[in-house]
């Protein structure tokens, strides 16, 4: 078997070396006291740990109900520490403070703060509340700490949606919108008929209706495009000021509807009773063509040709204009005196008849006028109006479906380093995100605070945090996991698993973000070991859920010398076995495949290490990846404050800040 290049020392020299180290600290403790102590606070992240409990997080609720958020708070601190905090409360959708104030709390005291949330009175969608807190311990004889201020926040979303009342209103609005707009539509398309009807009318007879029609006309399109506000109104949600819109609409359509009923009843009696002469005629010309076959008298033979002649002058001239009433009286005086003839020629046919007409009767060319209504059909749906989401001021539509594959809404999970504490809450590692995480909401993101694993997460509404127009960030721990019973779950942290075992809580921690989200894919931010983290999930699970990762300050290549020697001393061992530059794990790590994602990988230099530079924690050599997109910032290390600890302080190295934030929206541009 060969020997790899480096071989690990044995257990019992590395047991020599953490005893060693244990010895050096303790002399440095009795000869530097508080400041070495204050040390190790420092690298240990901090002395106090806040505890922000919401009795809820998401709140669902119709129009005008309200309910009490109760909020506990506690802080975990040195026995004789005594902690100060301020704290505030948020409307994020109005941009609007509810309270903000102040109080002193100690270790092992509970706090309660109780908001009453409500739901807008009309309309449905979701609202975002959210409660912040940032204490620090208050110096003292009893209580030396020197530690940073802690924060901690929580989100709140209130989902409301339609109340009884308002839901009857918004079906019954809704069909009284279809109803007018299939009369109004019906209207304007049996005005056109109308309208052409009329056209061939006006040549036949002395009537005028244009004007009237152009008035209904104008009316008709006037109030058409009036409900395309009301429908848009209405799709939009505002249901108050479309049942008063309603009545004035349906007030005007009544007037319009009076008006061409009017003008209807005018042009179709003319109708009428223009094709009931043109029928008179043609049986008066059956009937004249019938008796011409008998034969007359010379009286009758006189009158009978004389009728004929007035039969073919009537219909020569019937077409030209005239009042209806001249035409009836005409066509009337015409088969009145057919009727009269035909009496006399019936009452002649007992005498000696030798007479015949050969007049010519002219035919009847004279079609009636028909006036075909036709039948309109309203192609109309009405959409439902979306749910409105409202933030820092500005309200849209809630995203949908479609914004599952949106790369601008997908969501970022801020992942820790390696705790060099292995009794401290990992709560307190998270936290190191914290100002960069509440900075970015100026670029877009909002700040949704800490994710824990959940056992419930599948009982939520899929999608809760990502109805806002806002992609969220969202700091989360791969040291928690989920121990489950038939009788209980309980949320447990360990920090004594090797980085296989975070890259596992990583996918259901990456699961759990993308069903709040309903989003496609994660970017991930890690710090430190976090970024080892989010590597071998990459190897192991692939990159399909993931759109990006940025990392900062990562070991890529593993650590040695005085760091690993405090990694020892301090943290967990299979961790420190992990992070060692000789390691299997780090050997797997930088041998498998190349990530196709993008990476990008932010470097710090300006601390000498073993005669390399570094960020006082991480060597160049170790943080560098040939496929990873590489930024370098200069930093420093000050007495006991390391530039890797300060990485993340926006305040102090704005360079990496921004370099954070242009490797966000590289190739995924965030327009709001």
């Amino acid at each position: 078997m060969k020997k790899s290049e480096k071989e690990e020392p044995p257990k019992s020299h590395r047991r020599i070396l953490m005893l060693i180290s244990i010895i050096i600290l303790i002399i440095l403790i009795l000869l530097f006291g508080t400041k070495i102590y204050l040390w190790i606070n420092l690298l240990l992240g901090n002395d106090l740990i806040i505890r922000l409990i919401p009795d809820k997080e998401n709140v669902f609720l119709v129009n005008g109900q309200s309910e009490k958020i109760n909020f506990e708070l506690s802080v975990l601190t040195g026995p004789f520490c005594n902690v100060a905090c301020d704290f505030d409360f948020s409307d994020l959708s109005e941009k609007k403070m509810i309270e903000e104030g102040n109080f002193d709390i100690k270790p092992a005291f509970t706090k309660l703060k109780t908001y009453s949330i409500s739901a807008p009175l009309t309309g449905t969608g979701q609202k975002i509340f959210r409660f912040d807190i940032y204490c620090q311990s208050k110096k003292s004889f009893f209580c030396s700490t020197e530690g940073y201020a802690q924060s901690k926040s929580s989100l709140i979303t209130l989902n409301y949606e339609l109340d009884d009342n308002a839901l009857k209103i918004k079906n019954s609005t809704k069909e009284r919108i279809f109803n007018l707009m299939q009369k109004s539509g019906q209207i304007s398309n049996d005005l056109e008929s109308l309208n052409e009807a009329f056209f061939i009318l006006k040549n036949y007879l002395e009537i005028n209706f244009s004007e009237d029609i152009g008035i209904i006309k104008n009316s008709a399109d006037n109030f058409n495009r009036s409900l395309i506000f009301l429908k848009e109104s209405w799709e939009k949600g505002d249901l108050s000021l479309i049942n008063n819109l309603l009545i004035e609409k349906e007030t005007s359509f009544s007037e319009i509807n009076r008006s061409f009923y009017s003008i209807n009843r005018s042009i179709s009696l003319n109708i009428l009773v223009y094709n009931s002469l043109i029928d008179t005629l043609n049986g008066t010309e059956r009937r004249l063509r019938d008796y011409q076959k008998l034969n007359f008298t010379n009286e009758t033979l006189v009158r009978f040709d004389k009728l004929v002649d007035n039969f073919n002058y009537l219909i020569e001239n019937f077409n030209k204009s005239e009042t209806i009433v001249e035409k009836e009286n005409a066509v009337n005086n015409i088969k009145n005196e057919t009727d009269e003839i035909f009496i006399d020629i019936e009452q002649s046919q007992n005498e000696s008849l030798s007479y015949k007409s050969y007049k010519e009767i002219d035919s009847l060319k004279l079609n009636p006028i028909i006036f075909i209504r036709k039948e309109f059909l309203l192609n109309l749906s009405l959409k439902e109006p979306p749910p409105q989401c409202c933030l820092f001021g500005k309200c849209k539509s809630c995203c949908d479906d479609s914004g599952y594959y949106d790369r601008t809404k997908f969501p970022v999970i801020f992942l820790h380093g390696h705790d060099f504490s292995k009794q401290a809450s990992a709560e307190s590692n998270m936290n190191r995100f914290y100002k960069i995480q509440r900075n970015l909401e100026n670029e877009g993101y909002l700040d949704a605070g800490t994710m824990l694993l959940s056992s419930s997460s599948k009982e939520e509404e899929k999608g809760i945090l990502g109805k806002t127009f806002y992609p969220i960030s969202i700091k989360a721990s791969y040291y928690f996991d989920i121990f489950k019973t038939q009788e209980s779950t309980t949320v447990l942290q360990t920090k004594k698993d090797n980085i296989d075992s975070y890259a596992i809580r990583l996918r259901d921690i990456i699961t759990e973000v993308k069903y709040k989200t309903d989003r496609q894919k994660v970017i991930i931010v890690a710090y430190s070991m976090g970024g080892l983290v989010a590597r071998r999930y990459l190897q192991i699970f692939g990159e399909n859920e993931v759109e990006k990762l940025i990392m900062i300050g990562t070991p890529n290549h593993g650590v040695g010398g005085n760091v690993l020697a405090l990694c020892s001393v301090f943290g967990e061992e299979s961790e420190c076995n992990d992070l060692n530059e000789n390691s299997l794990f780090i050997n797997k790590l930088n041998r498998g495949e190349n990530p196709s994602i993008p990476v990008y990988n932010i470097i710090g230099l300006g601390c000498g290490m073993d005669g390399e530079d570094g960020d006082g924690v991480v060597k160049n050599s170790s943080a560098y990846l040939s496929y990873a997109e590489n930024y370098f910032v200069q930093g420093k290390c000050e007495s006991i404050n390391l530039f890797h600890n300060e990485l993340l302080l926006p305040e102090k190295y704005p360079e990496i800040y921004n370099l954070l934030v242009k490797s966000l929206k590289q190739n995924s541009s965030i327009n709001l």
